[in-house]
């Protein structure tokens, strides 16, 4: 199978038989924000999380990308300590896109310095915060013989003309939030519904709709942004040391990601973030809760045709996924 016979080559030039390989600079994070009383500002409690150096590859839907944090990358800091497995997987096929996550944090902090603290030189730390959250969604692209996500988000294509798409799909997530004591600080319990909270859990899932699109200036240089609004039946569970609470709610949930930079036959520099929201309600009429996942990455890429050898072994590769 070919794939450049399933794409606009006027619009989409597809690399099948050549490999991607890129190095890349990334940050993820799952940031949990309280709303609080009108006039109030959301509490939200941030990671202390590493920026990464990695290497990666593309071939065709195929991707393998390996990082670490390194130490002189992530000099010591006074927010605390935050241990964490971050797994976050899109997949972007010709017709249609998977976003997988996997959140697994413990150690937070409240962003601004001085909110909740009691100091204005001092973060408020708490390093009994645990927050996990999973999901999985699929959207359907109409117009992928015009438009690319690989273009921007793998570097195995390049989108030579602007094109856009409309998405439709849904999604499903589950997660948990807990902590020792109540997760508003006690200097700030007067101005937050949620102030007895010390245990959160929540079952959303619901079809979702969509655009994407990619402008492109002079054939290299260009802007990709795509965003996706979920209609979510949620199920909610809010525990005190006393008691636990169910609700039921609607709720709408945010899927976006962009990406801008220079891609040609040979090379890709690029910049690109990928964020989702979870917004859970609960039981306060002005005490909801929201859950930001995402990943910053600034990439270089550079295409090559794979010697015999490999060659070999990726004509294997084809057999396998042109079934």
């Amino acid at each position: 199978m070919c794939l450049a016979q399933d794409r606009d080559t006027n619009y989409i030039e597809p690399y099948t038989k050549m490999i991607t390989g890129r190095a890349f600079f990334s940050q993820k994070y799952t940031i949990f924000g309280m709303e609080g009383k009108p006039g109030f500002r959301e509490i939200q409690y941030r990671p202390n999380t590493n920026l990464s150096f990695g290497l990666g590859a593309t071939y065709r839907s195929l991707t393998l990308n390996l990082g670490y944090g390194f130490s002189f990358l992530n000099p010591e800091t006074d927010r605390g300590k935050t241990k964490y497995i971050d797994l976050q997987t899109h997949i972007y096929g010709m017709k249609w896109r998977y976003d997988l996550f996997g959140q697994f944090y413990k150690g937070y902090y409240i962003f601004p310095k001085g909110f909740g603290s009691g100091s204005d030189n001092e973060f408020y730390k708490r390093p009994d915060l645990n927050v996990r959250e999973i999901g999985i969604s699929a959207f359907h692209i109409y117009n992928n013989k015009r438009f690319s996500y690989r273009a921007a988000f793998l570097q195995s294509e390049w989108q030579r003309k602007s094109a856009g798409s409309f998405l439709l799909g849904g999604g499903i997530v589950y997660g948990n939030v807990r902590a020792d004591s109540a997760f508003v600080p006690s200097r700030e319990q007067a101005n937050y519904e949620q102030k007895d909270i010390k245990a959160l859990r929540y079952l959303e899932l619901g079809p979702g709709l969509g655009y994407a699109y990619t402008f492109v200036w002079k054939e290299n240089w260009f802007v990709t942004a795509s965003a996706n609004l979920n209609f979510d039946l949620g199920f909610v569970e809010e525990s005190t040391n006393t008691e636990t609470v169910s609700s039921r709610h609607i709720s709408p949930n945010f899927l976006f990601r962009t990406g801008f930079g220079y891609n040609s036959a040979d090379w890709n520099i690029n910049f690109s973030w990928v964020t989702n929201r979870t917004s859970v309600s609960g039981q306060f009429p002005k005490g909801s809760y929201n859950i930001n996942t995402g990943n910053i990455r600034l990439t270089v890429a550079k295409r090559f045709i794979p010697g015999k050898e490999l060659r070999k072994i990726l004509n294997h590769i084809d057999r396998v996924l042109d079934r």
